[in-house]
Order: structure tokens, then sequence, then C-alpha cells
């Protein structure tokens, strides 16, 4: 299972960032699709070995993290399956603003063990708390510092209207296409 969560999770951390560059994505389109469907294929291998590990691992004797551990893994797990569900759900629809903001909400979440690891490290060097408390509690608090952080991105480039009217002129292109 930990093939399975490290190999998709080192492509989402290089084919993340690219699939977000407007002139890539614009100037090579097919590249574009081709890419992004392995960063799925990718986010969904490593959202369901991420569960595996997460939620099985900590109560087996490996990690020892515990409960805590567990449900921000299986929040974040569901989430991320959940995102790319949706961000798949919009670009067969043309909305191409939604499948944007989906995509966003899960590279936060997918990101989110980056600013995990970093969060624990600060917290190591400055509390006497054992790691198994802190690993959990810095999971979930990661996991809101990037949604905040996505979401608010998502506002402030957001084209104005309601969701189904977001970047209205690449969705009419894209129906005529």
């Amino acid at each position: 299972a930990t093939v399975l969560h490290l190999l998709p999770g080192l492509l989402i951390f290089i084919l993340g960032p690219i699939q977000f560059m407007p002139n890539l994505r614009k100037r090579y389109l097919k590249w574009h699709r081709i890419s992004g469907r392995v960063y799925v294929a990718s986010g969904f291998t490593g959202a369901v070995s991420g569960f595996v590990i997460g939620t099985i691992d900590p109560f087996m004797g490996f990690t020892g993290q515990g409960f805590n551990e567990a449900m921000a893994t299986a929040f974040l797990s569901a989430y991320v399956f959940f995102c790319l569900t949706m961000a798949i759900y919009h670009i067969r629809n043309k909305r191409i603003g939604l499948h944007r903001e989906w995509m966003i909400r899960g590279f936060a979440l997918m990101t989110a063990i980056a600013t995990e690891r970093l969060l624990l490290i600060a917290f190591q060097a400055t509390l006497d708390v054992d790691i198994g408390i802190l690993f959990g509690t810095t999971f979930w608090m990661a996991a809101i510092l990037n949604l905040a952080v996505a979401e608010s991105w998502i506002n402030l480039t957001r084209t104005p209207g309601n969701g189904a009217a977001h970047w209205k002129d690449l969705d009419r292109r894209a129906k005529s296409a």
C-alpha cells in the first residue's frame, strides 16, 4: 500500500502545479488532458491507498497514532475522492469554471500532507507533546488551512456569477468544440 501511495503522490506533486499553468494549458491542451487523466488516476489511487494506510495502520501497531489520525485520513481520502469526482463530472458537462474549482480543492487536500509535515516539525520543535497526539491534530490543521487557502484563491480568481456561469467564455468555447 505504501508504494501505491508514494508513487501517485509523487506524480501529483509534479503534475499538479503544471496542470494549473494557464499558458501551458492553453498552448498544449491535448497534453493537459492526457496528464490530467494521469493526475486524476494518481489522485484516486493515492486517496484509496492513503485511506488504507491511515485507517488500518494506526490500529495495527505500525504507527500508533490512533483514532485522531485515522479520522483525519478518512476525511481527507473521502473528500479528495469527492473533489476529483466532481471535477470529472463538471469537465464532462463542459463546465470548465466548476471543473477548475474542484481541481483546486482536490489539489489543496492532496498537498495537505506537505503542510502537515511543516506544522508537525514546528510544533515538535516548540511544544513538549507526543507525536501520537500531534500527528492527527496537525493533519486536521493542514487540511483546514489548505482548504481555506484554496477557497480564498477560488473566490479571488472566479469570474462574477453563480457556479453555473463561471468562466462563461471558456465554457462557451468548450461547448462549440
